[in-house]
C-alpha cells in the first residue's frame, strides 16, 4: 500500500471484545488499542516522510499476528464522483482515451499504486470495501481512472515521491449521493429525506424480501446491462404483437421521463405499447417513425418486427428515426412497441421536434403522442436484475420505499464506498462530477458544499483540499441549462476555503459527454494541487479567473487572475455577452490586454450583467498565456435554475 507520509494514520478493524491489539512500525513507532464490546478498533499512529524506501508494520494480538509488507510512504489521493472520473486508461465503448495505447504500454511505476474501491451503494454503516492495492503495469493501468492516473503522473513528476490514488467513483451518482445524511439535514431539498435513515433502512428491507422472490440474473461489472440484456428475451413476443392483455396495462402519456410519473426512479425494463389506424394509403407504404431519444436503450417493434434499435447505454442521447417496410403495414391496423431499458438517471421518452410521429412524408403524419400503455418487465437493483410476470402484473404490488435506494439517492454512496474508508489518512480530493445534477443549479450550490464537509469530516481534515472540474460542453436533451450549472460550480469555488476549479471547456465535445483527453484533465488537477497546496508558485494553477467586474458608462471591465496576458480565440463563435437590468442577453465585442477584458454591445448601452460561455455547447475563446481556458461565469442578482 501507500500511505500519506507526514500524517497521523489510523489502522482500524474488529477483534474480539476486549482483545488488545499491537501495531508496530519500522520507523520505531509502538500503539495499542483495546476492541471495544461490539469488536471495533482504532489507533493512530504518526508517519514519517517519504523516504522511498519499502517499509513493513505488524498487528499482533494475544493469538494473531498480521505482517503488512511493501509500504511506501508518499502522497494519497482520493478521486471520486462519475462516469468522467471513473473512464479507465483504456477507454469505454464510444469514448476513447487520447493517447491510451501509448500510456498503457508504459505504464510502469512501483511507486504509483491505486486502491479502486468497490462500487457500492448502502444505508448501513458499511465495514468492508473489497479491492486491493494494485502496482502500476501494463496489465493494472488500463483500468485505473484515466484523469487520476495522468493527476498522479504529474505528482510523480514534481514532489519525486510514490503517489497513491484511491478511486471512489461511480457512474450517473448526484452529488447528494457522495454526503452524509448528518450534513444533508442542513439542505431544504434532502433534509427531510434524511431525518430518519433507520427507517428508509427497514422500508428497503421489505423492498429486497420482494425483490429478491422473482428469478434474476446477475449483473456484474461496470456498463454491462446492455450486454447480458441483449442476450435474453425480457417478454419480446408478448408486448410485440397486438394482443388482448395489453389493454390491461396502464397508461403514460407521452413524451415524458419516467421520474415524473408513478415509475419514478425506476432503473429497469418497460415495454410501451400503442395501437393506432392508418390510413388505406398508407397500407404496403415505407413509414418513417420518429421516437425522440430515449434513455437510455430500446428496441422498437412494428407488428411484432424488430424495425430498429439502439442497444448501448451511451446512446440515450441519439434521435430514434426508424424506417418502417411497407411489407409490415398490411391492413389499417398497426401496433408499435418500445421495449426501454434504463440503468440510471431519468429513463424515458425525451421527445424531439414536431413530436412523436409516424409519417409516409412531411404532410402525411399521424402523432403518436398522448397515452401509451406500458409495463415494466424487470428491474435493476444491487447488482441483479430481476424479471417480473408481465401478465399478472406483479409489479403493481411492488412495495415503495419513501426513498427508494439507488446510486442518485441521497447519501447512498457515502455510506457505500466512503464510509469504508473514512479513517485513511489522504492528502486530498479530485472531484469530477456534476453531469448526473444538471437541471437543479440552485440545488446543486447548497449540496456540493455540504458533499465537501462530508469528504472533510469523514478524513478528519476541516482543512483538507477539494479540486474539481467544472462541467464540460455537451448538448444536454433534458432542456438542462448547463450554464447555470458550470456558474453554481464557480460560486462554490468561489466561497469554499481551500477549494478550486479548473476550466474544461475546451475538451468536451457537443456530442460527447465523456471527454477524450483525459490527460489534460490530470495535468489541471495537478496543476491546482501543485500551486496551491505543495507551493509550487512558478506552476499557474488554473486559466483566467475573474476577480473583479466593474462598468464604465457603455463598457464592462472585467479583470482576471491567473493571466499575464488574457487571449482571445477569435476563430471561433464568441461567447461574451452583455445584459442591462432587464436581463436580456446581447452578443457583446471583447477586447483584451493584460489581465483585463473590455466588453460592450451596441444594444445594451448601459451593461448591469455580463456571462461567458453560457450555451450548453459553448467552446473556450478565452485563455491565458498558459493556453489554459476561463472558466463560465455569469454575474447577475441571482442564480435561476
Amino acid at each position: 500500500m501507500i500511505i500519506q507520509q507526514n500524517s497521523q494514520m489510523t489502522f482500524w478493524g474488529k477483534a474480539l471484545p476486549g482483545s488488545r491489539i499491537t501495531i508496530r512500525t519500522d520507523w520505531d513507532i509502538s500503539v495499542t488499542a483495546t476492541a471495544s464490546i461490539d469488536s471495533m478498533w482504532e489507533a493512530q499512529f504518526p508517519t514519517i516522510a517519504a523516504d522511498n524506501k519499502k517499509h513493513q508494520i505488524s498487528l499482533t494480538t494475544s493469538d494473531t499476528a498480521i505482517v503488512i509488507n511493501d509500504i511506501l510512504l508518499g502522497e494519497v489521493w482520493l478521486a471520486s464522483g462519475q462516469t468522467n472520473m471513473i473512464m479507465p486508461l483504456e477507454g469505454i465503448a464510444g469514448s476513447p482515451v487520447d493517447g491510451s495505447k501509448e500510456a498503457i504500454a508504459y505504464a510502469n511505476d512501483d511507486e504509483l499504486r491505486f486502491f479502486i474501491v468497490d462500487e457500492k451503494i448502502s444505508w448501513n454503516k458499511e465495514f468492508n470495501s473489497s479491492g486491493s492495492w494494485q502496482k502500476t503495469t501494463p496489465n493494472t493501468a488500463r483500468k485505473f481512472s484515466a484523469t487520476a492516473y495522468f493527476y498522479a503522473q504529474m505528482l510523480r513528476d514534481s514532489l519525486k515521491v510514490p503517489v497513491g490514488i484511491i478511486e471512489a467513483a461511480r457512474g450517473a451518482t448526484t452529488c447528494e449521493a457522495w454526503a452524509s445524511d448528518t450534513q444533508l439535514k442542513n439542505s431544504v431539498d434532502f433534509g427531510y429525506k434524511m431525518s430518519d435513515l433507520n427507517a428508509l433502512c427497514k422500508e428497503m428491507e421489505v423492498f429486497n424480501e420482494w425483490y429478491n422472490s422473482f428469478p434474476h440474473i446477475e449483473i456484474q461489472g461496470r456498463d454491462s446491462h446492455e450486454s447480458r440484456l441483449l442476450a435474453i428475451s425480457v417478454d419480446d413476443e408478448f408486448a410485440t404483437l397486438s394482443m388482448p392483455q395489453c389493454d390491461s396495462w396502464n397508461e403514460m402519456t407521452l413524451p415524458c421521463y419516467w421520474t415524473d410519473t408513478p415509475l419514478g426512479n425506476f432503473d429497469g425494463v418497460a415495454w410501451f405499447v400503442k395501437k393506432i389506424v392508418v390510413p388505406s394509403k398508407w397500407i404496403g407504404q415505407d413509414l418513417t417513425l420518429y421516437l425522440g431519444v430515449i434513455d437510455d436503450c430500446d428496441r422498437t417493434y412494428v407488428n411484432g418486427v424488430c424495425v430498429g434499435a439502439h442497444d448501448k447505454t451511451r446512446q440515450y442521447a441519439e434521435p430514434r428515426i426508424y424506417t418502417v417496410p411497407g411489407k409490415l403495414i398490411t391492413s389499417n391496423n398497426v401496433t408499435i412497441a418500445v421495449r426501454v431499458i434504463d440503468t440510471g438517471g431519468n429513463g424515458g421518452f425525451g421527445g424531439c421536434e414536431g413530436g412523436l410521429r409516424i409519417q409516409k412524408d412531411k404532410k402525411d403524419a399521424i402523432s403518436l403522442n398522448g397515452e401509451w400503455k406500458y409495463r415494466p418487465a424487470g428491474e435493476f437493483h444491487d447488482g441483479k436484475f430481476a424479471m417480473f410476470d408481465p401478465v399478472n402484473d406483479v409489479y403493481s404490488h411492488r412495495p415503495y420505499p419513501t426513498e427508494m435506494l439507488t446510486r442518485m439517492s441521497p447519501a447512498s454512496a457515502y455510506y457505500g464506498m466512503i464510509y469504508p474508508i473514512q479513517n485513511y489518512a489522504i492528502a486530498g480530493v479530485i472531484w469530477l462530477q456534476g453531469e448526473a445534477n444538471a437541471g437543479y443549479a440552485t440545488q446543486y450550490r447548497d449540496v456540493l458544499p455540504l458533499t465537501i464537509k462530508t469528504f472533510r469530516e469523514a478524513f478528519r481534515n476541516e482543512k483538507m483540499p477539494f479540486y474539481f472540474g467544472q462541467l464540460s460542453n455537451w448538448r444536454y436533451m433534458n432542456g438542462a441549462e448547463l450554464g447555470n450549472m458550470r456558474e453554481a460550480q464557480r460560486q462554490v469555488a468561489e466561497t469554499t476555503d481551500y477549494c478550486e476549479m479548473f476550466s474544461a471547456l475546451d475538451l468536451g465535445t457537443c456530442d460527447d459527454i465523456h471527454y477524450s483527453n483525459k490527460r489534460a484533465a490530470g495535468e489541471r488537477f495537478a496543476r491546482l494541487a501543485l500551486n496551491k497546496h505543495y507551493g509550487f508558485k512558478d506552476i499557474v494553477a488554473s486559466g483566467p479567473v475573474l476577480s473583479k467586474f466593474e462598468t464604465h458608462n457603455q463598457h464592462v471591465l472585467l479583470t482576471f487572475d491567473n493571466a499575464k496576458e488574457l487571449i482571445i480565440d477569435d476563430k471561433k463563435p464568441g461567447q461574451f455577452e452583455v445584459a442591462g437590468e432587464d436581463l436580456e442577453f446581447f452578443p457583446a465585442a471583447a477586447v483584451a490586454k493584460g489581465n483585463t477584458l473590455m466588453m460592450f454591445s451596441h444594444a445594451v448601452p448601459r451593461p448591469k450583467h455580463v456571462r461567458y460561455a453560457y450555451d450548453n455547447c459553448a467552446e473556450a475563446t478565452l485563455f491565458n498565456e498558459e493556453g489554459l481556458p476561463a472558466e463560465t461565469f455569469m454575474l447577475i442578482p441571482q442564480l435561476e435554475d
